[in-house]
């Protein structure tokens, strides 16, 4: 019955059944693999299949598979992603992540495949949903190390930091997964924030984990421009109330000075 509801005509049958693939692999995995050949049935189904509902599906049992295995099974050719990114627009927010992280899986071998992903994933960075925004953004920076075009690189970076100074302006919770992305961001790509380093001061009403996320990504972002505005910061952090927020800062005084040696007597005379 489940082959059959994979063929069948109605896509509603063909989402649950691509779903009803993945709990089957938890129970037999053998039955799915080997004797039914069902994963192979869905990978074909990202290519053949036209509904966007179904293909979101697909890639969501496919993703499961792959945790429950330990291995990624999911296999993305260039007809397969162009697919899914046609797919993209006649979603709901859920199934746009799954078909983004489909996306995400594909390794471009061309310059003209890179700039049609990066055109077609950079509109919802804009997405009010936190996640599409998130998952938009893991692709395009990925995208970023092949690219050889210096300008297209400073224009994607432009239009990815007020996408994230607006999830820092979410609720908390989400506020602390967009630091913790932006943190590792600032690794790979500095110029994404180099000028916005003010969003990154604390207020007093800020949960503890908020905090010491952004003095965290405060040291990453601190140069000879930035280093008065950033002490006069620290300097009023040291009286908070929170005891673990004011060693934090205090400490974030002192590693300044090691990180930029010209301004290491300004962080001793703070101090």
């Amino acid at each position: 019955p489940l082959k059959d509801a994979l063929n069948s005509k109605d896509a509603y049958v063909r989402k649950t059944g691509a779903l009803c693939v993945a709990k089957i692999y938890d129970i037999n995995s053998q039955l799915v693999e080997e004797q039914f050949g069902f994963i192979d049935i869905i990978q074909s189904m990202l290519e053949e299949d036209s509904n966007a509902m179904v293909l979101a599906n697909c890639i969501a049992a496919l993703i499961e598979i792959s945790t429950t295995k330990g291995v990624d099974i999911i296999n993305i050719n260039w007809k397969r992603c162009r697919h899914l990114m046609t797919a993209l627009h006649e979603n709901n927010e859920w199934m746009q992540i799954y078909l983004l992280e489909g996306i995400s899986r594909y390794n471009p071998k061309k310059q003209d495949e890179i700039n049609e992903i990066i055109e077609r994933v950079l509109p919802f960075v804009s997405h009010s949903n936190s996640g599409v925004v998130l998952s938009s953004i893991k692709i395009l920076v990925k995208l970023l190390d092949l690219v050889e075009n210096a300008e297209i690189i400073r224009s994607v970076c432009k239009k990815i930091t007020p996408s994230l100074v607006t999830l820092l302006s979410s609720e908390p919770e989400i506020q602390y997964v967009a630091l913790k992305n932006i943190n590792i961001l600032i690794q790979k790509r500095p110029i994404i924030f180099e000028k916005d380093i003010k969003m990154f001061f604390c207020t007093f009403t800020e949960p503890i984990y908020n905090k010491i996320e952004k003095l965290d990504i405060l040291y990453k972002l601190v140069t000879m421009n930035n280093i008065d505005m950033v002490l006069n910061e620290l300097k009023e952090y040291a009286s908070d109330v929170d005891v673990q927020f004011v060693k934090r800062s205090v400490r974030l005084v002192g590693q300044c000075a090691i990180k930029l040696e010209q301004a290491a007597q300004r962080c001793v005379e703070t101090l």
